[in-house]
């Protein structure tokens, strides 16, 4: 079984021993590859059940470089950890930035909307006036063309 992956809070409840094993497989025959303490932030990259049907808890705990990260499993059984869902740290910067970037776009959007009513007023001022000077132009055409016949 898969769950989604989210950030949490281990909490080991139980106070001897004051951590729990972080196992290379899910199943008490897997060596510990780290442990878990109370309070220590680990990311739940999904559920596995072993061979006798317990769920275990996928995790992904860093570390203060690439060789202090550990991935393992740890078995959530009993009250001995529990997890509780917490916000990503950088969730409000990217909350904020989004709010930003959404009044940027509304911004320029009205601004589109304003410059493309300008050219729509233009072009209608244009439409008019080469409406009414149209005629005149012919009348001009016109002049000049019995001009040219008379001169010739």
């Amino acid at each position: 079984m898969t769950t989604i992956v989210h950030e949490a809070i281990a909490l080991v409840s139980s106070p001897t021993p004051p951590s729990i094993a972080i196992r290379g497989g899910a199943g008490l025959q897997y060596a510990a590859v780290g442990e878990l303490t109370n309070g220590e932030r680990v990311t739940v990259l999904g559920t596995t059940l072993d061979s006798t049907g317990a769920e275990w808890l996928h995790i992904k705990r860093a570390g203060y470089d690439t060789v202090m990260t550990v991935t393992g499993y740890v078995l959530p059984k009993n009250g001995v950890v529990r997890t509780q869902s917490v916000a990503s740290p950088d969730h409000e910067r990217v909350v904020a930035e989004n709010k930003k970037l959404t009044e940027r776009i509304a911004s320029q959007a009205r601004q589109i909307s304003y410059l493309a009513g300008e050219f729509w007023a233009e072009h209608t001022a244009y439409e008019k006036y080469r409406k009414a000077v149209a005629p005149l132009i012919d009348n001009l055409k016109s002049l000049l063309t019995l001009e040219e016949k008379q001169a010739s």
